[in-house]
């Protein structure tokens, strides 16, 4: 029955998985020797020569075109009459040759089989290791821990190949942290040019990490080499902004960890980041209409500056009312020596700068990219909205939601939420079932919420049946078709609309938003009405993290925005000076992640710095961060 599965399944499909460093796909698993010769004849064919391998013969036959099943059939037979200490040897063979031709299903069906494989061999090892290329290969990446788990040390190769793809499956697992840990280990099984290439990539994964959760994890690490890793991530991820303290802290570990890998391999590109811009030059509209956010980023932005001990200067362009002379400002910082540029700041002052030929001078620029093309030193950074409609896709996604409601206000504003929900929902496999905009001057949206929950409906039928047989007992029922709510809305607008949708029998559908739904303000008695909303919001806004209490703390002096719709564009401020410092180095930046204010940040290779806020939910009017989504969030 196996070889009839084995000649006529059909092939499963392949998936591109994560990039870290592992066995190629197509390179065997296992070193073969010619098997002892069989004899066979096949009566279907005429009598054909011998070949000196053939199970290798066999593995072919399955896969070229134009086999027939009978030849196949015979070819694989031979394997029944190998000696049984020969036979574990074959079936990986032809296990092999079915995975390199992306057969999986029949390679899985062939190793599975009972009787073959001894444990403590190398084969069972082997084994082992190709079943977990397979699991991962068919998007079953639990099932390939628990199978790349059971290899031995015994055999190093193998093991070392093994723990390459276990880091794999940790991550596709969300296990970011055990991901980069087993990266660092298996780094010293490595004694070939890739070894540095495995370091990088497990410190890479560290240093995207929250500072907190690294902390956690190293109070329960008693392994010294692992513990070194997690305290050095610590100090690379809270004092990156402060060559001083950077310094200081790098000395103390090193006095704790004289003997680590780190010292050679990561250490130095720390110390070696000193360079600073001498001059700053920060363009912000100070004196418009937009000066509240203007005057908050500015302020995060010098606190940064004052705690950095940097002994460059900061000189501030105030274009005012004038977006369209952004331009002209940003040549005049140029000449007057800036070493780097913060801003401009505003859609209109960000497309006059779109046609600026001068860019020798590293940019970042607060504000989203209009051309979409990457230009040379120039970075684009902000709080887009949609970033968190993005973010609001992949947190219900990964919730299991897959048919979606959408209400959104009946403006621009609105409208370019809902877009990038419904575009990024459905690219990921969801369903938009039905949308609707409400009007912003109008308060009454019952009518509305009715027809979007499918209440109205169930109304109409009961109308129909009490003019037919007469008056009968009803009970509301809402539209069993939908399984989220995607809402678009202001605090003032949500208090109102979230207690319509849990009147309207909404109360048990889970409702995601932006952070427009919340003030930033604490305010239970108002925010109560919001209970039960996911949204994603700015870490800088959850006090209740540590790390983020630890920063107000460590800021008190300064008098940070900690509160309302402007302390997010303070911890803008912030996080722009932190990125300028990492921008300002001369080694290359794409793909650099860090865990800040606003959220993870990472530069693409478009040079925008792209931003993953945390997952929040507002419970007895409290926002507070969701500890079972957070270890997928801001990682």
């Amino acid at each position: 029955m196996l070889l009839a599965t084995l000649l006529f399944s059909g092939c499963a499909s392949q998936k591109k998985v994560a990039k870290i460093p592992r066995p190629s796909a197509t390179t065997p698993v296992i070193t073969t020797h010619a098997p002892p010769s069989a004899q066979h004849s096949d009566t279907a064919t005429p009598p054909q020569k011998q070949p000196d391998d053939p199970i290798e013969e066999a593995g072919s036959a399955l896969i070229e075109e134009g086999t027939t099943p009978t030849k196949s059939w015979a070819l694989l037979s031979r394997t029944t009459t190998l000696p049984i200490i020969d036979r574990p040897r074959h079936f990986l063979k032809i296990s092999q040759h079915l995975f390199n031709k992306g057969q999986y299903e029949q390679a899985l069906a062939l190793l599975t089989q009972p009787g073959i494989f001894t444990n403590k061999t190398i084969e069972h090892s082997q084994r082992l290791l190709l079943l977990g290329q397979i699991y991962l290969k068919t998007e079953n990446p639990k099932r390939a821990l628990k199978v790349l788990g059971q290899i031995k040390a015994d055999w190093r190769e193998v093991y070392h190949q093994g723990q390459l793809l276990k880091a794999e499956a940790q991550l596709l697992t969300h296990q970011p942290i055990s991901a980069a840990l087993t990266l660092l280990r298996t780094a010293n099984l490595d004694l070939t040019t890739h070894r540095q290439e495995t370091i990088r990539a497990g410190w890479d994964l560290l240093t995207a990490t929250h500072p907190e959760k690294l902390h956690k994890v190293r109070l329960n690490t008693s392994q010294d080499e692992l513990a070194g890793w997690l305290e050095l991530a610590v100090i690379a991820t809270t004092s990156r902004e402060s060559p001083a303290y950077l310094k200081a802290d790098l000395e103390i570990w090193q006095l704790n960890y004289p003997q680590h890998p780190a010292n050679n391999a990561i250490v130095p590109l720390y110390i070696q980041q000193k360079a600073r811009p001498d001059t700053i030059a920060l363009l912000l509209p100070m004196s418009s209409k937009y000066s509240e956010v203007a005057n908050a980023i500015h302020d995060g932005f010098m606190t940064a500056h004052k705690i950095s001990q940097s002994t460059g200067k900061v000189v501030v362009y105030d274009f005012g009312d004038e977006p369209q002379l952004a331009s002209a400002y940003y040549k005049m910082a140029v000449e007057e020596g800036a070493d780097f540029i913060v801003g401009p700041l505003g859609r209109e002052a960000v497309n006059a700068m779109a046609n600026n030929p001068d860019t020798s001078v590293p940019t970042l620029i607060l504000g989203s990219n209009p051309t979409g093309t990457k230009e040379a030193n120039i970075w684009h950074y902000g709080l887009p909205p949609e970033d968190e409609a993005l973010f609001a896709a992949q947190i219900s996604f990964q919730a299991g939601h897959r048919n979606a409601l959408a209400l959104y206000p009946d403006n621009r504003w609105g409208e370019r939420i809902f877009n990038t929900f419904e575009r990024h929902f459905t690219t990921l496999g969801g369903t938009l079932v039905e949308s609707a905009r409400y009007p912003t001057d109008k308060k009454d949206d019952g009518a509305l919420i009715r027809r979007l929950l499918g209440i109205s409906k169930g109304e109409s039928r009961k109308q129909r049946v009490q003019s037919a047989i007469g008056p009968l007992k009803y009970v509301p029922k809402r539209r069993a078709d939908a399984d989220m709510l995607f809402l678009v809305a202001t605090p003032s607008d949500g208090r109102l609309l979230k207690p319509l949708i849990n009147y309207h029998q909404g109360h048990d559908l889970p409702v995601y938003s932006t952070s427009h739904i919340y003030s930033g303000t604490p305010d239970t008695k108002k925010d109560q009405d919001l209970d039960g909303i996911i949204f994603g919001d700015l870490p800088w806004t959850a006090p209740s993290l540590a790390w983020i209490h630890s920063s107000w703390k460590q800021l008190a002096d300064e008098k940070p925005i900690t509160k309302g719709p402007l302390s997010r564009f303070y911890a803008l401020g912030l996080d722009s000076y932190r990125l300028m410092a990492q921008l300002f180095q001369p080694e290359s930046k794409s793909g650099f992640k860090w865990p800040g204010y606003t959220g993870l940040l990472t530069i693409t290779p478009q040079g925008s710095i792209s931003r993953k806020p945390i997952p929040m939910k507002i419970s007895q009017g409290i926002s507070t961060p969701i500890s079972t989504l957070s270890s997928t969030g801001p990682q």
